[in-house]
Order: structure tokens, then sequence, then C-alpha cells
């Protein structure tokens, strides 16, 4: 009886084994990183770390802070720095573009072209409309290729964004 347990428990042994081996296909590795996990097949998404722009909780002056993106592709970085300024990483800092959409940001040379929308919610008063514009500046010319900015507000160049501060055409760095 125990020369048949200890035969059964080795074939046990073996399929299991084998099972094992049938699941999801591993990941392959990364050759620059040796790390796997996060990725799908297909993205090519990379975390990237950038500073982002915040009014401090008095709505006196911006606050730098640190925090990682992971656009989709290299052409993406720019819309998803933008969309790191809709939501504060801190409950102590405003998020000074929260009602804002970022509908693109397209890089053509050095000019960058930032379509956006304001909803009623993400207007301020003219000291944040200062702090907001300084925020998306600083933000994005952190990226030494771009050498100014066109803001547009829902596909026209936007001439104020809140109605307090005329915004140059284009925004040099």
């Amino acid at each position: 009886m125990t020369k048949y347990s200890t035969s059964a428990m080795a074939i046990a042994l073996v399929v299991l084994l084998m099972l094992s081996g049938c699941g999801k296909p591993l990941a392959e590795p990364n050759p620059t990183d040796g790390k796997t996990e996060g990725k799908t097949q297909g993205a090519a998404a990379q975390t990237i770390p950038i500073d982002a722009y915040y009014g401090d909780d008095q709505g006196t002056k911006l606050v730098q802070k640190q925090v990682n993106i992971s656009p989709a592709k290299d052409s993406d970085r720019y819309l998803a720095a933008l969309n790191t300024l809709k939501k504060s990483p801190d409950p102590q800092l405003v998020a000074l573009c929260a009602g804002f959409t970022f509908r693109s940001a397209t890089l053509q040379g050095n000019v960058l072209t930032v379509d956006l929308s304001i909803s009623d919610e993400g207007r301020w008063g003219s000291a944040g409309e200062q702090l907001t514009l300084q925020a998306i500046k600083q933000t994005l010319f952190q990226f030494k290729e771009v050498g100014s900015i066109e803001l547009l507000q829902d596909g026209k160049p936007a001439t104020s964004l809140m109605g307090h501060l005329t915004v140059p055409h284009p925004i040099v760095r």
C-alpha cells in the first residue's frame, strides 16, 4: 500500500508541475530594468518623475511637488503632465486646474499648443488666475524641447483664461 501511495503522490506531483506551466505566459523581462510587473502586452508606458505646481492653502504662492506620469507614448507626456495639475497629491495644496479639461497638447517644432476648456468651478479671481497660468508654464517649461506655449480655449486663441489677465501669444520661456 505504501508503494502505491508513493507512486500516486509522485504522479500527482508531476501532473501539478505540468499544470502550473499551463497558465498565463510569463511577461518578457525588459532588458533595461529587469522588471516585469506592471507591463501589459503591447504597452510601452514608462513612469517619468516631473515637477508639478499647486497653490498653497492660502492661495498666495505656488508649491512644487514631484509626481509621476506614465504616458502611453512619448508625445502624450505633455498632456499627462497637465493632467497632474487637476488633482493635488497633498490635501494641504490646491489643484489650480481642477475645473480644467485638457483636450490636447501638441508639440510642433518647439511650440507646444495646448487646447483646454474651463468649467465654472475652475475659475478663480485674478490672483488665482495668475497662479494657474504660472503653474501651467512652470510644469510645461521643464521639458527642454518646449520653447513656447500657445494656449487655446475651446479651440480658439485664449485672450484670458478667466477674464482677469491677458494671455500672451505665444507664452515664451
